[in-house]
């Protein structure tokens, strides 16, 4: 950790003379990844670290992306401006959890522009194929960190490129479990417990078709290591027979999926646990109707 603490001062230093971009960033790469090794992520040191990085790199965010190309740091600055990122967000994405625990708060939830904190969390900048070999960052959400940020008022059903970010959660744990991406029993739980979450602080039962096409759900609505954004089309994962129905007086697009059905296909990954995500959305339909009809 004192390497970290000599690299963070000489970040500091290129960055006030203007000098050594490229050097930056792989410095700014370098210390992010090693706070977000399992044996420093919540250490105090690794804390106060955070602490001192963080002015640097927002102060830096307009580093070059062609010459940050070959960097851990890289698809989280390709998207800085896009996604209106911060080093809150940063840290999200490398799994800082020390930092992110104690720094997280409601005026952040509410106020942060652009992409949602709460899809950061959900849909981490490492799940893929390439990060699931090089160990950095998140690869499956944060439960603690997401609890926090649904009780702090986040949003599952806020929307992010005319995509609520519930349906995109939705859709890429499916696609993450049909691929084989980090489908260990740990991480299964995770998604299980992260899709429980969502239901229960009102995620939407109902989601329109349309929000899972390709146009709506192009990856370049969020830069992800070791994924390139070129031709994307969204896989159908659901069978063509599956159910729509349309919403009398609803705003949103038609036709649209219940969730129950959408997360009955996911049995085969579950098991018969997904049985009870499927009865308490359909419970939560029954109730909502009877509620309309009272």
């Amino acid at each position: 950790m004192l390497l970290v603490g000599a690299r963070t001062s000489q970040l500091q230093a290129l960055q006030e003379v203007q000098f050594g971009r490229s050097i930056a960033l792989g410095i700014a790469s370098y210390i992010a990844s090693v706070l977000s090794v399992a044996e420093w992520k919540e250490a105090p040191v690794a804390i106060q670290i955070a602490c001192l990085l963080q002015p640097t790199i927002e102060a830096c965010s307009s580093f070059d992306k062609q010459g940050s190309a070959g960097w851990y740091i890289s698809p989280v600055l390709t998207s800085w401006y896009k996604e209106k990122s911060n080093f809150l967000t940063l840290a999200i994405d490398f799994d800082m959890r020390g930092y992110c625990m104690k720094y997280l708060t409601k005026h952040q939830i509410r106020s942060k522009k652009g992409r949602p904190i709460l899809d950061y969390i959900l849909r981490p900048r490492f799940a893929g194929r390439c990060s699931s070999s090089v160990k950095i960052g998140n690869s499956v959400p944060n439960i603690d960190l997401l609890q926090r940020a649904l009780d702090f008022g986040a949003d599952p059903n806020a929307f992010y490129d005319g995509v609520s970010i519930w349906a995109r959660f939705l859709f890429s744990v499916t696609q993450w479990l049909h691929e084989g991406l980090h489908t260990s029993f740990v991480n299964k739980r995770i998604y299980y417990m992260a899709l429980k979450m969502m239901i229960d602080k009102g995620a939407a039962l109902v989601l329109p078709c349309s929000w899972f096409s390709s146009k709506s759900l192009d990856h370049s609505n969020y830069q992800r290591y070791g994924h390139l954004n070129r031709g994307y089309e969204a896989p159908n994962f659901w069978p063509k027979s599956m159910p729509t129905i349309h919403v009398a007086g609803s705003s949103l697009p038609q036709p649209s999926y219940f969730v129950s059905d959408l997360l009955a296909t996911l049995i085969t990954h579950f098991g018969p646990d997904i049985n009870d995500l499927v009865t308490l959305t359909k419970t939560q339909i029954d109730q909502s109707r009877n509620i309309s009809s009272s």
